[in-house]
């Protein structure tokens, strides 16, 4: 997740890749608004299936109930965007697909909270918690400029373990995304904590670091580093 021009799409591309030349037996079939970047190769055993929407299937939705009659192995969405797509999703996991997407959010915990803010209402919190036992990971990514002219890859992430959701689990599921960020704020592993290391390690610039952080937090951190 992260928002547009954050690499989403190209990090995506790269899972795929790794598991079709990883896996012998690994059915990759991608659905995206458009296609942007070629799968497959000669170390694929099973070449993959890219549909673009519009042109192959009218809509993330109707591509997902396509899919499950041709049982693939991990199926890409380009964007979650809309109700239809997230039911269909959990519906594709709960049939035993790795599904992967991508959305636009600003932290791990708001793109949780947003795919459920997606669902009907009426259905809201059964499929809530339907999520919660399917989901495995959230990744959130940021492109930052570096002080060498370039730009470095900056994740935070969730790995949804037994623990995990055992602790979303005491709390109301429209709380969840608060618990995931407030966690994620107690092991330092925002993207705004990771530019403050770059920050540190002379990686990036005063100006990038102010822009994730504020000024009022830069002038604390900097101020809590000089005691």
């Amino acid at each position: 997740v992260g928002p547009t021009g954050s690499g989403k799409t190209t990090l995506l591309t790269s899972v795929y890749q790794h598991h079709g030349e990883t896996t012998p037996d690994c059915k990759v079939t991608t659905y995206e608004d458009p296609i942007e970047g070629l799968l497959g190769g000669p170390n694929w055993l099973l070449q993959p299936q890219q549909c673009e929407i519009g042109r192959d299937v009218p809509t993330y939705a109707e591509g997902l109930r396509l899919s499950m009659r041709q049982a693939p192995t991990i199926i890409g969405i380009g964007e979650v965007r809309d109700s239809e797509t997230v039911e269909g999703m959990v519906s594709a996991a709960l049939s035993g697909h790795l599904c992967l997407g991508t959305e636009h959010a600003f932290s791990a915990g708001h793109a949780f909270a947003r795919s459920i803010r997606m669902l009907p209402a009426e259905n809201r919190e059964p499929l809530a918690h339907d999520m919660l036992e399917l989901m495995r990971f959230i990744v959130m990514q940021r492109l930052v400029p570096t002080t060498d002219g370039r730009r470095c890859a900056i994740q935070e992430y969730v790995l949804f373990d037994d623990e995990l959701r055992e602790s979303l689990r005491r709390h109301e599921y429209t709380q969840w995304a608060t618990v995931l960020n407030k966690d994620l704020a107690a092991q330092e592993a925002r993207i705004s904590d990771q530019v403050w290391k770059k920050y540190q390690e002379n990686r990036v610039s005063e100006e990038t670091v102010r822009s994730y952080l504020g000024n009022s937090e830069f002038i604390k951190r900097r101020q809590h580093h000089v005691r």
